[in-house]
């Protein structure tokens, strides 16, 4: 069950910061990994999910999407326009 449930988080976190992609408080942290704050429900152990599924493959990704949106906001900036569709 404690695997389920940390699966499941991963997932609500991953969700969560795809979906605001400027809330940098509520990021996945890998505490292992990086400092992270205490209160943070998205706080994992990079090393014991690593166990569990692929996670290099996901944090890189993740890394690699993180970088696009710090790109994509200094495009923006630089170009005074915003790509960000209205829903």
């Amino acid at each position: 069950m404690d695997l389920w449930s940390k699966m499941t988080n991963f997932a609500r976190g991953l969700q969560f910061e795809l979906d605001q992609k400027d809330e940098t408080d509520r990021r996945i942290a890998f505490i292992d990994l990086e400092p992270a704050p205490e209160y943070s429900q998205y706080r994992f152990n990079y090393s014991e999910l690593q166990r569990i599924f692929d996670i290099t493959f996901i944090k890189e990704v993740l890394d690699n999407y993180r970088a696009l949106l710090v790109e994509k906001a200094t495009l923006e900036r630089e170009l005074g326009v915003s790509m960000d569709r209205k829903k």
